[in-house]
């Protein structure tokens, strides 16, 4: 459902009653300012988010809104300078199974670590399209109350994964958000890049 307001339109996405049941359409139809409302639901992005001032909210307080991905970044922000794209109440995470890629490095042993590792993260293959959950490339980015796993990241997967990884002149701003990594040294929280956290 869309609605139209003097300074804003209304989104509304649910993947089982409709009428829109993709983020990835209601993401085609919004304008500046926009405000897309998720029901509970498994969704995707697969496109970068464009549109200056959208705000992807979980509609419903008491139930559960969560955009995955599998491949590259789960939500890639590509905005001008200035120009913020809002999340509220979301749980984002990153499977990291490329299956046909990635079955016989599964099978090789990790080391464990407890706590962050420095040479560990120097490892990490720092790229635009890097699987991540979220990749700031320009233009800003507001979280509130979200949550960022890759908790579902196999243990024996050989391959690093960051939640989120903003690149120079992008800003971030975290409110109240958890972040969730698995138990080895392959996932990392934040990785900045001359940009304002």
């Amino acid at each position: 459902m869309v609605r139209n307001f003097e300074y804003s339109r209304f989104i509304e996405v649910d993947p089982v009653k409709g009428p829109i049941t993709e983020l990835e359409k209601a993401i085609d139809l919004a304008e500046e300012n926009s405000i897309i409302r998720l029901t509970e639901g498994v969704y995707t992005c697969p496109k970068p988010i464009t549109v200056p001032g959208l705000t992807i909210e979980q509609r419903d307080k008491d139930t559960k809104v969560i955009i995955i991905g599998n491949t590259g970044p789960v939500i890639n922000v590509k905005l001008e300078k200035g120009q913020l794209v809002n999340f509220k109440r979301i749980i984002f995470a990153h499977s990291g199974i490329k299956l046909t890629e990635k079955f016989k490095e599964a099978q090789q042993d990790v080391k464990y670590r407890q706590k962050a590792c420095v040479k560990a993260l120097a490892e990490f293959d720092i790229a635009r399209d890097m699987d991540s959950i979220m990749c700031v490339n320009s233009g800003g980015v507001i979280m509130r109350e979200c949550v960022l796993t890759l908790k579902s990241i196999p243990n024996r997967l050989n391959q690093k994964f960051t939640a989120l990884i903003s690149f120079p002149s992008s800003s971030i701003n975290l409110i109240g958000c958890d972040f969730i990594g698995n138990e080895t040294d392959h996932t990392t929280g934040c990785i900045t890049i001359n940009s304002n956290v």
